[in-house]
């Protein structure tokens, strides 16, 4: 019985410089893996916004980590805790969850102390990341966010408009009312005058059209 005890009440000592080092080390790849989401990620959320809690997340759980691993009794008294405080973020997109993830595997490398695989296996997935945003086209700041609201036209008929000034267009999103139709879409232009030729396109299409666009280089 004794023993039970012991294994619950015992405790390991933990070294301060290792744990500011685990800390360190844990941030800076946190910052990597901001700069890789601001630069590769497809989410057309606020990059730079979201991207900020990358460091937070990361550093917390390398510091939860280093804590309860030196104890059973507090790993229990986390699960107890963990159970009454729920996070409630605003993760519209599977791959900024992804990324989260990813801080949160940050952290609990580096809090278990592995510090050599953690670097590794970090700097080994980022460099896949860099890679395949290279080879596969991603968003760029010539993309915008087209929302078009229409009573007369169809989601193929303001598709083909668009794509014939358009280097891409993908839809996101299609609200259809009783009289009138709403629809988001992703549209890459060459250039700001040959999206002007597709507002008029539209409007000539649809006189009571209406069009608003925002630069996805605004929402990084």
């Amino acid at each position: 019985m004794q023993e039970i005890l012991d294994l619950f009440t015992a405790t390991e000592s933990i070294d301060i410089i290792e744990l500011g080092a685990d800390i360190i080390l844990s941030a800076i790849m946190s910052g990597f893996i901001y700069f890789a989401f601001i630069r590769f990620a497809s989410t057309l959320s606020n990059r730079k916004q979201f991207g900020r809690i990358f460091f937070l997340v990361a550093v917390c759980t390398t510091l939860i980590i280093a804590v309860i691993k030196s104890s059973i009794a507090l790993s229990l008294g986390l699960v107890g805790a963990l159970s009454i405080i729920r996070f409630r973020a605003a993760i519209k997109e599977p791959e900024e969850l992804a990324y989260l993830f990813l801080c949160i595997a940050t952290g609990l490398g580096f809090g278990a102390g592995l510090r050599v695989i953690t670097c590794f296996a970090v700097v080994l997935i980022l460099v896949i990341v860099v890679i395949r945003g290279l080879l596969f086209k991603q968003i760029t700041d010539d993309t915008y966010n087209f929302s078009v609201n229409t009573e007369k036209l169809t989601v193929d008929d303001v598709i083909q408009t668009i794509s014939q000034f358009s280097e891409s267009i993908k839809v996101r999103r299609v609200d259809s009312g009783k009289n009138a139709l709403c629809s988001l879409f992703v549209v890459e232009f060459k250039s700001i005058s040959r999206l002007e030729n597709a507002m008029d396109a539209l409007k000539t299409k649809d006189e009571d059209i209406s069009v608003s666009f925002i630069s996805n280089e605004t929402l990084m």
